[in-house]
């Protein structure tokens, strides 16, 4: 391989140091999908502990008229953090879903 700082062929500065840094920010990228990963199943798992709440004891919490005036205990709040969590798992399917299924090759 030349390390000559043109394509001999086409005479074109190759793109060597441009192609090194996409490369780099893939590597990087593709670290940051791994993490995210791992850090949804906490956040899956923090879901599930409040859905669980949410479907048990939370109506007698909010029921409780000694209980603090929290928007835990409201009627809106509850309910649509869990509906905007499972809207948002549902957008990162679709991205992921049409990331995954185009024409690619390794």
């Amino acid at each position: 391989m030349s390390t000559d700082a043109t394509n001999s062929s086409a005479s074109e500065p190759l793109k060597t140091g441009r192609d090194q840094s996409t490369l780099d920010a893939v590597e990087h990228d593709t670290a940051r999908i791994a993490r995210f990963t791992s850090e949804l199943r906490t956040m899956d798992a923090r879901f599930s502990e409040f859905d669980a709440y949410y479907r048990g004891a939370w109506s007698a919490d909010r029921d409780d008229e000694d209980a603090p005036n929290l928007a835990v205990t409201g009627e809106d709040y509850p309910w649509d953090a869990l509906n905007d969590y499972l809207d948002a798992l549902r957008e990162l399917l679709r991205v992921a879903t049409e990331l995954q299924t185009r024409e690619r090759r390794p």
